[in-house]
Formats: C-alpha cells, structure tokens, sequence
C-alpha cells in the first residue's frame, strides 16, 4: 500500500448493483484523501446482462452514483473476462481522463475487491466497509433483502436519496431476474 501524499489520483472501481454504505464509505475516504477533482468512479461490468447479481443497469448504477456523489465524475468500463485486457482498458479509460494509473491509488471496501489491483502492481487503500460498529454490508445481501422484499430492512444500508429507484427498478425486473417467482 502507497502513501496517500505520493498519488495524484484516487479511483473507486466497482459493479456498484447497488450502491450502498459500504462503497459510500470508501468512496468518502477517496474523496478525504484527493478531494472531488482527484477522485474518479468507475463502475464495472458495464455490459453484464440483466442478472441476479447485475439487476441494474449501467445507466442506472451511473445515476445511483452521481445522486449520492455529483461531485465525483463516473465512468463505464465493460467486462472483458481476461484481467490482463481488462487492465489495459481501465488504464486507456483513465489516460483518456487525464489520470495516470502508476499515480493512482485503487479503493476498495474488502480484500476480495482490491486484491486483483494488488497482484497487479498497482497501489491500493481498502477500507473497512462495516467500520466495525456498522452492519455487515454487501451487495449481495442487499440483493437478497429486494428478492425477499424485505425493503424495511435497505434503510442504513443505502442512501435514503436513491432507495425508493432501487426498489422501483429492481420491481421492474423481478420477473426477468427469478422468472414467475
């Protein structure tokens, strides 16, 4: 792990399906350590299907991102299943955005997200998404409380601002996602 002072950019990456508190927390601390104007998101898996784990679709997770942080610009990147060339994407992606990757330190809210970033020689900061005293928090179970309909249980989990789109969309494709379940 780098020091904070050293890089000139800080980069959130994430499938975001949907944003929750723990991307907020480590997209905060970004923010702390670059400010707005050094600090970029990128949501991946822009081209997954509309699935189980990719309910939302990019568009959808993009506006997720700016209602919570319009501050912070937000960026695409499609899926490539080969990590060598879905590297050299993301490093185009940001070269274009006037970011340089070597002077880029890579966000992550747990080891499984971040760990790639470090294999790969790049400078990474993971941040506790459950902050110890916060509850466990996961896409994947948030994903879980939608299918079970359990919207009660969303709050302090995602942002109040986009909870009600979450649960809209997420009616939408139900039937599309679990079939007549």
């Amino acid at each position: 792990m780098q020091d904070v002072p050293k890089k000139k950019h800080g980069v959130f990456v994430g499938r975001v399906s949907p944003l929750h508190r723990g991307h907020e927390r480590a997209i905060q601390e970004m923010l702390q350590d670059f400010g707005s104007d050094r600090s970029a998101i990128v949501i991946g898996s822009t081209n997954a299907p509309i699935a189980e784990k990719t309910p939302f679709t990019f568009d959808e997770r993009k506006n997720f991102c700016e209602v919570v942080f319009p501050e912070i610009k937000v960026f695409g990147l499609p899926d490539f299943h080969n990590n060598t060339l879905w590297l050299a994407a993301l490093d185009e992606l940001l070269e274009e955005e006037g970011i340089d990757p070597a002077n880029t330190l890579f966000y992550g809210g747990s080891p499984e997200d971040i760990t790639f970033f470090e294999e790969a020689g790049r400078n990474v900061k993971i941040i506790d998404r459950h902050g110890g005293s916060s509850p466990s928090i996961s896409a994947t179970a948030i994903r879980s409380l939608l299918h079970k309909r359990e919207y009660d249980r969303l709050d302090g989990l995602v942002d109040a601002r986009i909870k009600e789109k979450i649960i809209e969309l997420f009616e939408q494709r139900r039937h599309e996602i679990y079939g007549a379940n």
